[in-house]
């Protein structure tokens, strides 16, 4: 399934999420106050990952989403990446009809709402580390679902 990514904005992004902005110089952006309340034996789970590259167009089997806490990735730096989502449906699998795709480029990170179904981190052009937070229980199979796409996406340049 050919999926066109459009410009990541925080108005074409909102039903899936926000999109986090850094902060002015001398500001501060407080990132674990955009995670709500989760289950009682969730904790926050802070990591840096560094990303390989990818380029497009490229091809996604699947679409993975966290039920009980919302997702942040931030890039440490400027950085070009994907990113796709789509609601649950009434089953609670992927509804490709709410499937949209964007392009990030530069500083911005993105927050997923719980629940919203998206691709796991795309990294395109060179190697980039990104900062996730989300609430965790510690048991992958509570914090993390994963769902097999009836045809793999393929993220395309607009």
């Amino acid at each position: 399934m050919r999926l066109t990514l459009a410009p990541l904005t925080r108005e074409a992004f909102a039903p899936f999420g926000r999109v986090i902005e850094p902060p002015e110089p001398g500001g501060e952006a407080v990132l674990h106050e955009l995670l709500g309340p989760s289950l009682d034996s969730a904790t926050l789970c802070a990591k840096l990952d560094t990303h390989e590259p990818r380029s497009l167009p490229f091809s996604a089997a699947a679409m993975e989403r966290h039920e009980h806490t919302e997702q942040l990735f931030v890039p440490l730096g400027a950085a070009r990446f994907v990113v796709a989502a789509c609601r649950p449906g009434p089953d609670g699998t992927p509804d490709l009809a709410t499937l949209e795709g964007f392009l990030a480029q530069g500083p911005s990170g993105i927050g997923y709402d719980r629940g919203i179904w998206h691709l796991p981190i795309t990294i395109l052009e060179r190697p980039t580390t990104f900062l996730m937070l989300m609430l965790a229980t510690g048991d992958p199979r509570i914090d993390t679902s994963w769902a097999t796409l009836p045809e793999p996406l393929e993220p395309q340049p607009a």
